[in-house]
């Protein structure tokens, strides 16, 4: 190191990629998703949540909100294409209506 010149601070705080404020499971899944990969850390993993039901009325899963055109060719599909299909899962799973009781109303519905 030259006379006057310093180390580097290592204690200084690293600036950080704002992320949105996460407003449901999903959404804050996909947010510690791509920081992950971001940084390098894995690849981009699958939105499934294993509750695999392929709604008649959407054409999506009810767990993950993929086609099924997207769950079948995930595993054929380059990182930049998976990522596509998780700002399309947060986009649908945004508008989509619950179709489960207790997300609905809080609380079961007896039977």
């Amino acid at each position: 190191m030259s006379a006057g010149a310093t180390a580097p601070d290592k204690t200084a705080p690293v600036a950080e990629e704002a992320v949105a404020p996460a407003t449901s499971p999903l959404a804050a899944r996909a947010s510690l998703m791509r920081e992950a990969v971001r940084q390098g850390l894995e690849p981009v993993p699958s939105p499934c949540v294993n509750v695999c039901r392929m709604s008649a009325a959407s054409g999506l899963c009810e767990g993950c909100f993929r086609t099924i055109e997207e769950i079948r060719h995930w595993s054929r599909t380059p990182d930049a294409g998976r990522l596509a299909v998780w700002d399309q899962v947060l986009a649908r799973s945004a508008t989509a209506p619950s179709s489960r009781p207790a997300e609905r109303t809080g609380r079961r519905d007896e039977p």
